[in-house]
């Protein structure tokens, strides 16, 4: 594209006619660059996901550890058992008569926090013999990009059976923002032998400890709390095994359509 033939007010007010969501768009040219930087109105969609009535519903297996209700008519209580796909709290707002009797029902966006507690086993398998590549060469070579066009020595250069190719690459520029279509290239061929190494019990302990941690990791990203885990180890001749039984507790519970409930009712009267 050449810079006379962008107009950066054109392309402004064209990425706003074609996307709604956008609520702020800014277009520049920086040397060789176009910059575009966008604001998207997510406040609005959030809002509108808010608004629409739903109900919550199980997505664990497990027993009602804690509960708080915000918004909606709680199905379940402490210490209930659920299964996965259960109806926890409703949508449906029951609107009494001054008999208190049922004469409708209003519709609700759902709000809660349901905290599940649940068991959940891993199990990790190391081999005992496992193939390692060992590398026994190594060859550099540089290499250029010119519009496009890639020039490198030797010019077959590919990796085959038991190599890898790795290639890095640098853009020419002049000053900060001025990139030339020009770019060095540097490629690594490592050629390699696989070889077979049987690993002592320290080590494959050290390997299964890692996956392990990196296991408890994830959990504590997703907002898990470990409230028990038991690990038992078993070292046989072909492989070494981590056994790891947990008990979790999550807030898991997850939107679902009214539809059904709304249907349910209707037969019912």
């Amino acid at each position: 594209m050449k810079i006379s033939s962008v107009t950066c007010d054109r392309l402004e007010k064209r990425l706003r006619n074609e996307f709604d969501d956008i609520t702020w768009v800014s277009a520049r040219l920086e040397g060789t660059r176009l910059v575009v930087e966008i604001e998207e109105n997510n406040t609005a969609s959030a809002k509108e996901k808010e608004q629409t009535p739903c109900s919550l519903k199980a997505s664990k297996s497990g027993i009602i550890a804690r509960m708080i209700t915000r918004r909606g008519t709680p199905l379940v209580k402490k210490g209930d058992q659920v299964e996965k796909g259960d109806l926890l709290v409703s949508g449906l707002l029951p609107i009494y008569n001054d008999s208190q009797e049922i004469v409708g029902y209003e519709k609700t966006n759902a709000s809660a926090d349901v905290w599940i507690k649940y068991e959940e086993n891993i199990e990790i398998t190391i081999p005992r013999s496992q193939t390692v590549r060992h590398y026994t060469s190594k060859q550099v070579h540089s290499g250029l990009v010119l519009f496009g066009h890639r020039f490198c020595l030797p010019q077959s250069l590919m990796a085959s059976d038991q190599e890898e190719l790795y290639i890095e690459q640098h853009q020419w520029k002049l000053f900060e923002h001025f990139y030339l279509p020009f770019y060095n290239e540097e490629y690594c061929l490592m050629k390699y032998e696989n070889a077979t190494v049987c690993y002592d019990d320290e080590s494959l302990k050290k390997q299964a400890d890692q996956k392990y941690l990196e296991f408890i990791i994830q959990l504590e990203k997703l907002g898990v709390e470990i409230i028990e885990n038991n690990v038992t180890i078993e070292s046989g001749p072909k492989d070494y095994r981590m056994n790891v039984q947990f008990l979790l507790e999550a807030n898991a519970s997850e939107k679902c359509a009214l539809e059904s409930q709304v249907q349910e009712l209707q037969k019912q009267e």
